[in-house]
């Protein structure tokens, strides 16, 4: 058998590693190949584009502007076309495009001016508006900036460019192999290198090259892994990233980032490096995340990587692998972190989920987590685009949203207001930024101020606080019909003889065996804030203050740590700056004339239907101070609502933490954080004391000894009211006096 032909072991082994290598060139072929391809298609679509820029502007020479008008050809576009100016875009949309400028300019391209730096010099057009203002029928998947002074055209998404690894190509000046749109010239080419720089992609949906963000439905969301928050596909490489929030501590958030196939299956390309940039760093390249302070207990394994994050900001993350230089996560993650809610005992976290209901009706339901669940990351999210405010149910069936503590920088002029989430009990923000904010005063405890002794700022808490608890709606009584069997001492059961009889003791008394059992009702009323309740009203001053001061036996069994009271002046002041801020919905007003919380609807005779129109339909979440169930609703209209504030003829006491004392004379009064100096813009006339707030809501000064009134009520029809809004009533010891005058308390949990 010795001449027997055969394969040895080795040959056999160098015919894989052939094979190998064959097949790896053949695949990088054919991927170069498709890359290819997909440039010169998009070069020709921007060639078509330009054909469309080249009439315009033939078409601009035979223009002829009126007097006085400017004759630019941007003027022409914007007041004769119409075109949509770049100023016009999201603030997201102008920092992507802003982005792509900046590194084309940074390149020393061919066809390139200061003009083209300006992103104010282009108009905006989407797949939409490139067919029916540009007229172009065949052109898709294109979101593009046109210069029509210079000529040039930016795509947002771009393409991979098949000739220099990690990078991606904007312009059709910067394609090599496509034909040239001036002189004919080979350009200076402009790619962006995707390891130094991260676009923002957002609205992407094509199918090629990168896509994803934050096109994930709110139901696709909640996964066992956590609350998914993006998925960004690399179709052409056959993979996808998915970012997941797995907890949300308030100060700190944990994050999971998963590389996986195109089916979410675990791939064998394992992530060695965690990469991000901030904004508020200042860098716009890629920082190791390894050893940096914002970013800690990096754990790498295999396919993922998860972290913590420890400081507000708006990041990109990408990750590195021996595969990839960066893969980037497709768009911005909003990392907004704030004091976590306290609860107690008694209370359980409250979410809320869309749902179908019984009827078919999708609605926003309620979803209780676990007392031992506060870090589960659906519970809450305070960011910008999310406005999810921390909701809890008390063991009564009361509900609560939670106010973090925070700073705030206010501008008249402007009728804006910022907001920074505080550290603790601390004036550090979690952004970590230097500022000039002030300290909201409701979670503080403070002196008097200025020369006033008997002037406090509202709160004076015994100490500073990390945040408090306001009713979620307007409270309301709750009837409660208590059916109990007593005997009826009036129809004695007697003991009888044998001759039927009735038998007697030894004292000659009738021997009594029992009483006949009656059933007796008993109907109490109990304070209570859920939705669908009756708003209650005709409640004096002092029988509301009771009521919120006793409501902590009916919210938790353990009271020595919780503090009810009537929602403090200051605290008005809070919700409605925090409202006004970015982290919350401006236009919460309710006008509507059954008063019930949450939603003055009328008809609640299917219950399903009430809540599914309460937390789903637009009209009734515009009522809220998110735009969303996480808010507070009924601010706004129904009812006013009386707060613990008040005016005296003269300051005979300080202020507590019971109640905030005002004199007659307005501006004597700047308490800070209030709602009412700082956002009042001007008086009605001279000695009047009738004034006009941001955005133009109406507010009257009280002049005599009274209750202050805040949000407004919807029988004043003849004036604006509005979440700065505020009013006032007499003292009275008749309820009657008090219709249309609701309330809420606050909480507080030492």
């Amino acid at each position: 058998m010795k001449n027997q032909k055969g394969i040895t072991l080795i040959s056999l082994i160098v015919t894989i590693i052939l094979l190998f290598v064959l097949a790896s060139i053949t695949t990088s072929a054919g991927l170069e190949s498709y890359r290819t391809m997909q440039v010169q298609t998009f070069v020709a679509k921007m060639k078509v584009v330009q054909s469309k820029v080249s009439q315009i502007k033939a078409d601009y020479k035979n223009w002829k502007p009126e007097a006085g008008q400017d004759e630019t050809i941007h003027t022409y576009c914007a007041d004769v076309l119409h075109f949509t100016s770049t100023s016009a875009l999201p603030e997201n949309d102008q920092k992507a495009f802003s982005r792509i400028i900046a590194n084309i300019s940074a390149t020393n391209p061919t066809s390139w001016s200061k003009e083209d730096e300006v992103l104010a010099n282009y108009f905006y057009f989407d797949t939409d508006t490139i067919n029916s203002k540009l007229g172009l029928k065949n052109v898709d998947d294109l979101s593009i900036i046109i210069n029509f002074e210079t000529g040039n055209i930016i795509d947002r998404r771009g393409v991979i460019n098949p000739k220099k690894t990690n990078s991606r190509i904007y312009r059709q000046y910067d394609y090599s192999g496509g034909d040239q749109l001036i002189n004919g010239k080979t350009p200076n080419l402009a790619y962006v290198d995707d390891s130094q720089a991260i676009i923002d992609y957002s609205d992407d949906t094509g199918a090629g090259g990168v896509t994803g963000g934050s096109g994930i439905s709110v139901n696709e969301q909640y996964t066992a892994e956590g609350l998914l928050i993006n998925e960004t596909r690399y179709q052409n490489e056959g993979f996808m990233i998915r970012v997941y929030l797995t907890q949300n501590h308030g100060s700190m958030q944990r994050y999971k980032i998963a590389l996986l196939n195109l089916e979410g299956n675990t791939t064998s390309v394992n992530i060695q490096t965690l990469k991000y940039m901030a904004d508020n760093t200042g860098r716009s390249v890629w920082t190791d995340a390894t050893g940096d302070e914002r970013v800690s207990n990096i754990t790498y394994n295999l396919n993922e990587v998860t972290f913590d994050v420890n400081t507000t900001d708006m990041y990109n993350f990408g990750i590195e692998t021996s595969n990839f230089d960066v893969l980037a996560v497709n768009g911005k993650i909003d990392v907004t972190l704030v004091n976590p809610p306290k609860l107690a005992a008694g209370m359980v976290p409250v979410y809320w989920k869309a749902e179908e209901n019984a009827n078919g009706l999708i609605t926003n339901v309620a979803v209780e987590l676990t007392a031992s669940e506060t870090n589960s990351p659906f519970w809450y999210n305070y960011a910008k685009d999310e406005k999810h405010w921390a909701n809890a149910k008390s063991q009564d069936g009361s509900y609560w949203v939670w106010i973090p503590r925070f700073s705030y920088l206010y501008d008249t002029n402007a009728e804006s207001m910022d907001v920074k989430f505080l550290r603790t009990t601390t004036s550090d923000p979690y952004d970590a930024q230097t500022n000039n904010y002030n300290i909201h005063p409701s979670f503080t405890y403070q002196t008097a101020i200025g020369t006033n002794t008997k002037v406090y700022p509202a709160g004076q808490w015994d100490s500073d606080l990390t945040g408090y608890w306001i009713a979620k709606y307007d409270a309301g009584m709750e009837v409660v019909t208590t059916t109990t069997t007593v005997d009826d001492h009036s129809r004695p059961i007697y003991e009888y003889d044998w001759r039927g009889r009735r038998k007697r003791d030894a004292y000659g008394n009738y021997i009594i065996l029992g009483y006949e059992q009656i059933t007796q009702t008993t109907t109490t009323e109990t304070l209570k804030v859920a939705p669908g309740n009756t708003i209650v009203d005709k409640k004096t001053y002092e029988q509301v203050v009771s009521l919120c001061n006793n409501f902590k036996s009916s919210v938790s069994t353990t009271t020595n740590n919780l503090d009810t009271h009537l929602m403090r002046n200051s605290e008005w002041g809070a919700v409605s700056y925090l409202t006004w801020s970015k982290y919350g919905s401006k236009y919460v007003a309710n006008n509507s004339t059954i008063f019930s919380a949450g939603m003055n609807k009328a008809d609640k005779s299917d219950i399903n239907d009430f809540y599914a129109e309460i937390y789903s339909t637009p009209k009734y979440l515009g009522m809220t101070t998110t735009g969303n169930p996480f808010g507070l609703y009924d601010m706004v209209g129904g009812v006013s609502n009386m707060v613990s504030a008040m005016t005296y003829e003269r300051l005979v006491s300080e202020s507590t933490k019971a109640v905030t004392l005002y004199s007659f004379v307005r501006r004597e009064n700047r308490i800070p954080g209030d709602g009412i100096y700082e956002v009042t813009k001007s008086e009605a006339g001279e000695g009047q004391s009738i004034y006009t707030t941001w955005g133009g809501y109406q507010a009257e000064y009280p002049t005599a000894s009274m209750i202050f009134l805040r949000g407004g009520d919807r029988e004043n029809t003849s004036k604006k009211n509005g979440i700065f809004s505020y009013n006032y009533m007499p003292f009275s010891i008749q309820e009657s006096v008090y219709e249309n005058v609701g309330f809420r308390p606050g909480l507080v949990v030492n």
